[in-house]
């Protein structure tokens, strides 16, 4: 179990400010990259759609992301 101020680090951390589990995501519909539901912007938002590059740098800084908070989260249990 983490401190109140362990949590207020994890979720502060710069890294955190996109990601967030699948299942609270659903301000755009339940809709994240990496999963069978990827996010599509609209036709206004994006002309085009999102490219297949961008796609995969997204998916890929969002398992950095998680993965390096994951590691806090574990150092501060004492896992890591």
């Amino acid at each position: 179990m983490l401190t109140p101020e362990q949590k207020k680090m994890v979720l502060n951390d710069p890294d955190n400010l996109q990601l967030m589990p699948v299942s609270l995501n659903c301000s755009k519909g339940c809709t994240v990259e990496g999963t069978d539901k990827p996010w599509n912007p609209s036709e206004k938002v994006v002309p085009g759609g999102l490219s297949s590059k961008y796609r995969t740098w997204l998916e890929f800084e969002q398992n950095k992301s998680k993965t390096k908070l994951q590691e806090l989260i574990d150092k501060f249990r004492g896992e890591g």
